[in-house]
């Protein structure tokens, strides 16, 4: 369990934190990048992980934030068949 007095300071949370994801979008374009590293603290996991999966033929979901939590929204989307864009 994470303390509160971890969470103002230098917390496990904030290690796992660590992730970005960016969208632009006008009328006729919509452009998605994301970074591939996984990281807890300094430690690199992997450096070829893709935050950006396809749900649709029109649409992508990106994601950042702790990874196990990403993966269940994708395995909720996936059950539910809310894909549809």
């Amino acid at each position: 369990m994470i303390k509160m007095d971890e969470i103002n300071g230098s917390s496990k949370l904030k290690k796992m934190k660590k992730r970005t994801c960016v969208a632009i979008a006008d009328a006729d374009y919509c452009v998605i990048a994301a970074d591939t590293r996984m990281s807890t603290g300094y430690n690199i996991l992997t450096r070829d992980y893709s935050k950006i999966i396809k749900l649709a033929d029109k649409c992508v979901l990106a994601s950042s934030g702790f990874q196990a939590d990403v993966r269940a929204l994708q395995k909720v989307l996936a059950a539910r068949h809310l894909v549809r864009c």
